[in-house]
């Protein structure tokens, strides 16, 4: 944080968030509490004293809520004599103005972050969460431009979009980039709607195989405005395994996946369309329910008719303590030779 930018004194801060949310943290295992704070100190704390700072970048003791308003009323006065001499209620006009979209700010800041700590009271353990030492931060930079789209969230989606996104940040700092929160800043519904439909052919959380399926129709049309809004690479690019025999190669699609055994070596290679950084990252928070049909589908067409596959063995993956794979359960034999 800049020098300037300086938030509530330590001790409201701390006041405050341990009335409004010391019940609701105290019940959330494991939770990252240091960035938890720093999120919250940054979001809801900081944000009446953070805008007022930017009034003057000059000024290094704005502190209280009082002298902040002296300020913006000064600099406001300044600007009324130099642009119109003859309008002095223009002061008044925006004081007036200034306070209500103050307030409106701070209640998309607050709703946010009541969204982020029901994210983290469900301490789901996935494929995106990894071991991250307590003591490490959230990049300040990442808060200051967080913090600047969290002012414009006044619907219920976007709210929980940025709930859901700061809920991940906190949980693994650097889980999404500065490119990812301006794309999602901007992204529309439509959008939304159909990379949120094509995630459920996601393989490995990387790219989506270029099957049949994909060729044309309205699957192929998703993927090309997919393509166009940047969160897929074009066609184009070829993945290639090679396992040995009775080697098993699992493959996830979503919450499933599927083992692949194999009575002999094998060369496979199959053309994919790799999603971009920003798509991995927008994977992350999405809620689509997959689809268990979906993953059996892409198992036997890119597998089925392999001479030197034995068996495809098909299911839910479970998970152990550190959010990796574990086993698949409960499970269905798709193919056995």
């Amino acid at each position: 944080m800049k020098e300037d930018e300086k938030q509530l004194p330590s001790e409201v801060s701390e006041n405050w968030f341990e009335r409004i949310f010391g019940p609701l943290v105290e019940a959330i295992p494991n939770l990252p509490l240091k960035r938890t704070r720093q999120a919250f100190d940054r979001l809801c704390a900081g944000g009446f004293d953070n805008l007022y700072a930017r009034i003057d970048r000059n000024t290094k003791s704005v502190e209280t809520e009082a002298a902040a308003r002296s300020l913006l009323v000064n600099e406001l006065a300044q600007v009324a004599a130099l642009k119109n001499a003859g309008d002095h209620d223009i002061v008044d006009r925006a004081r007036i103005a200034w306070l209500p979209e103050r307030i409106r700010k701070q209640e998309n800041r607050e709703a946010i972050f009541y969204v982020t700590i029901d994210e983290l009271k469900e301490n789901k353990k996935s494929e995106f969460q990894e071991e991250v030492r307590s003591d490490e931060e959230i990049d300040e930079d990442w808060l200051n431009h967080f913090s600047d789209y969290a002012d414009k969230a006044s619907s219920e989606r976007m709210r929980d979009l940025w709930g859901r996104v700061l809920a991940g940040e906190i949980r693994r700092p650097g889980a999404f980039s500065l490119r990812t929160l301006g794309f999602m800043s901007e992204i529309d519904m439509e959008t939304a709607k159909i990379f949120e439909s094509i995630s459920e052919y996601v393989i490995n959380n990387d790219f989506i195989p270029a099957i049949k399926m994909f060729e044309s129709g309205e699957r192929f049309l998703n993927l090309v405005a997919a393509s166009d809004a940047g969160l897929i690479s074009s066609r184009g690019v070829s993945h290639t395994m090679e396992p040995k025999k009775e080697e098993v190669l699992f493959m996830q699609v979503g919450s499933y996946g599927f083992n692949v055994i194999f009575s002999a070596n094998c060369k496979k290679v199959i053309g994919i369309y790799k999603l971009t950084r920003v798509g991995v990252e927008v994977l992350r928070f999405l809620r689509n329910q997959p689809d268990p049909a979906i993953g059996k589908q892409i198992a036997n067409e890119l597998f089925g008719s392999e001479q030197a596959v034995s068996q495809i063995v098909f299911g839910q993956i479970k998970r152990d303590a550190k959010g990796a794979p574990d086993r698949l359960e409960p499970y269905e034999i798709l193919l056995q030779r």
